[in-house]
């Protein structure tokens, strides 16, 4: 090869490496505005849509897009549909993604799908935090720990160690309190209505499966199977109550007027009149369901 075709070649390559420098930081300048919430709405969304649609993109930072994209959505409101696709779409590139799921776990809890809502918990909580590294920044990844323009936050644990995980394990724990409860309850509601007791049934393994000491989910089991006439099953169920909440006026009561139906009247006449010295109201409450001793 001559001298002046070496040369043309060098070039060549040099400005096909730069061509592809200029496009990885056009890439990254996106990756920024698309994550800077100082931008306006529409100019965040346009740069997640040009990471989204770039060729040659990991599709760990795509994942990043959709979710940033997602978060946009969210602080404008009013489509929830949108802002749900978003996370679907993060998720799909990177399941251990964990802030889209606990996002879009969220979002399925307000509108009421308790199922979709408990399989994204489950999925997060398993996922764990030995899987938070996909937050850290890459050592061939600049703009994640650099000062490139667009850039008003930092998604790197290395300015402060643990911040990652802490931030999962508190996300973790406030969905997992508003699940428990609102399975919990719905459970109990209808027990205590003596309707859908299958769903009543599913509604307190979920929360069971959050919480296995949970009182309310333990309660309202015992009150499905008083209802369905399974003594042993509902007294289990309300001494499981009772072993970790012994002042529990709901389930001493209950326990009483199961201990009627199974002929163990001493026991019954002792947890009904504890009940009533703890919370004389009880039973007229039971009452108005149907429910009395």
């Amino acid at each position: 090869m001559s001298n002046s075709v070496s040369a043309a070649v060098l070039l060549l390559v040099a400005g096909l490496s730069t061509a592809a420098q200029a496009q990885m930081d056009a890439i990254v300048v996106s990756l920024n505005r698309c994550d800077d919430p100082s931008q306006l709405a529409d100019i965040r969304i346009r740069n997640c849509m040009a990471v989204i649609n770039a060729s040659g993109v990991d599709q760990d930072e795509i994942a990043f897009a959709w979710l940033d994209l997602a978060i946009v959505y969210q602080s404008q409101g009013g489509d929830r549909q949108r802002e749900l696709d978003a996370y679907s779409r993060a998720l799909a590139l990177q399941p251990n993604l964990w802030q889209a799921r606990a996002n879009r776990a969220s979002l399925y809890l307000e509108a009421g799908d308790g199922d979709h809502a408990l399989a994204d918990f489950l999925a997060l909580r398993q996922s764990g935090p030995d899987k938070l590294q996909l937050w850290r920044g890459k050592s061939d990844t600049e703009y994640r720990t650099g000062h490139i323009e667009g850039s008003t936050t930092d998604r790197s644990n290395m300015d402060r160690p643990g911040r990652e995980e802490a931030d999962y394990a508190n996300a973790l724990n406030e969905l997992g309190r508003a699940l428990r409860t609102g399975l919990g309850d719905g459970c109990k509601r209808r027990a205590l209505a003596g309707l859908e007791l299958d769903a009543a049934v599913k509604d307190c393994e979920g929360a069971l499966e959050i919480d296995p000491s949970d009182e309310t989910a333990h309660l309202g089991r015992g009150i499905v199977a008083f209802r369905q006439a399974n003594w042993q099953l509902a007294l289990t169920e309300l001494n499981a109550v009772q072993q970790k909440h012994p002042n529990s006026a709901e389930a001493l009561l209950m326990k009483g007027i199961v201990e009627r139906r199974m002929g163990n009247n001493s026991a019954r006449d002792a947890d009904i009149a504890a009940a009533k010295a703890i919370d004389s109201h009880v039973p007229q409450g039971y009452g108005e369901f149907g429910i009395l001793p």
